[in-house]
């Protein structure tokens, strides 16, 4: 009995095998049939609906390369440092001066830095113009000028030159004893101007490989030999807010497409790409909404083109990597959640490029192909910039109404077949 029943489980799943052999659709291809993928370019802004740019948090870029000094579009950024292994106490210095010494990435208008002492503990992971650790607030007045300027010249480093007296005070003329705050809690460099324009200055921090150096000649003790304090900061961030507002306001840009760092600025948009689409173009391949729903997705790219622009266009080339994410939910409320408003989509990777090109291809072949097998809804897609909180630097993408510069999507299927 037993294997008059195995036998006949195994011809049971013989014959399912057959028949879908027979009957199942192939995306790849078969013998002598033309199943070549095609391609389409859907350029019709009528295809894309809504569309819009949202503010979201200002949070703590991680790894970040770069410190930030000055502002930049309502924004405002103060940069933190902190060196440790400072000797306490010292019988004499060499020379007049402290050397601290800063590697420039780039600078716009820039003009002086300014030098404070922090009078508070912070975290760099955690730090941001709010939070100074992950359990405390920046207490008001959080530091206290050094009374120092130093005029910024455009060069590849900075050698500051700061007076002792502003690290180290005198005792009865026998030694000298570090300021606590500086030794406790480091430095903060703000910038030295004003006014409301676009000042900015970016550090190349100690992730970089080249942080900030602080350095000098002294004695520790009477009767010893002279010594050379030559260490870069053990930690450094840069913190920033809106100047105008605050940073829990998160202002929507209609019919806008924009990516920024800083504040983060995110892209909402959708598109039709529903079976109609295929069904009605041209040597299409795809008949039925049957057909839709089992083709392949080669490949999915959405083309954006910068847009020129003189009310919003940033004076520095920058290199973007972008990501798209499938949003969920059909009204999400800005700013977006992830989990509750997007998600993220298996094998979705980042596309890359530089505000220099006038074209920035994304690729959406995952999120695309979800869509068009059903498996998921076309709530439409989220784009955000991978460096958000990084830096300055943003690019201005054409919309719909922007002729020439529209978006568009390049979608490259295999139709199905039926084996006969």
């Amino acid at each position: 009995m037993y294997r008059i029943s195995k036998a006949m489980i195994f011809i049971l799943i013989f014959i399912l095998i057959i028949m879908g052999c027979t009957q199942k659709k192939n995306t790849v291809g078969v013998p002598d049939v033309d199943n070549e993928p095609i391609e389409m370019i859907i350029s019709d802004t009528t295809c894309f609906g809504n569309f819009y740019s949202f503010e979201d948090s200002c949070r703590n870029y991680i790894g970040n390369s770069k410190l930030v000094v000055g502002t930049y579009e309502n924004n405002e950024a103060k940069s933190l440092i902190k060196f440790t292994s400072l000797p306490d106490t010292v019988y004499q210095f060499d020379s007049e001066n402290i050397t601290l010494t800063l590697w420039l990435e780039n600078s716009l208008n820039f003009e002086s830095l300014e030098f404070g002492k922090l009078k508070q503990e912070w975290i760099e992971s955690y730090v941001t113009w709010k939070a100074a650790t992950d359990s405390t607030d920046w207490e008001d007045e959080f530091f206290e000028s050094l009374d120092f300027t130093f005029d910024v010249e455009q060069t590849d480093s900075l050698n500051i030159e700061i007076p002792i007296e502003k690290f180290y005070s005198e005792v009865s003329r026998s030694y000298f004893v570090i300021d606590s705050l500086i030794y406790d809690f480091g430095l903060i460099i703000y910038s030295g101007s004003s006014d409301d324009e676009n000042r900015f200055i970016e550090i190349k921090s100690r992730e970089s490989g080249t942080g900030s150096l602080l350095s000098f000649d002294y004695t520790p003790a009477e009767g010893d030999t002279s010594r050379t304090f030559s260490n870069t900061a053990t930690y450094d961030t840069f913190m920033y807010l809106k100047k105008d507002g605050t940073n829990e306001d998160f202002l929507t840009f209609e019919n806008e497409l924009i990516i920024s760092n800083i504040q983060p600025i995110k892209m909402y948009l959708n598109f039709n790409i529903s079976d109609s689409v295929f069904i009605n173009a041209d040597s299409s391949g795809i008949e039925i909404p049957y057909d839709y729903t089992m083709m392949t997705i080669n490949k999915a790219e959405l083309i954006l083109s910068v847009k020129d622009s003189t009310e919003f266009t940033y004076p520095l080339e920058t290199s973007f990597t972008l990501f798209p994410y499938l949003v969920t939910n059909e009204e999400p409320q800005v700013p977006f959640s992830y989990d509750e408003d997007y998600e993220y989509i298996y094998g979705t990777i980042n596309s890359s490029g530089s505000s220099s090109d006038s074209v920035f291809v994304i690729d959406i072949t995952k999120i695309v192909q979800g869509i068009t097998s059903g498996e998921n809804e076309n709530n439409g897609i989220l784009i955000k910039s991978t460096k958000e909180n990084k830096d300055f630097s943003f690019i201005d993408f054409g919309t719909k109404f922007d002729e020439g510069k529209e978006p568009k999507l390049r979608i490259i299927y295999t139709p199905p077949i039926f084996e006969d």
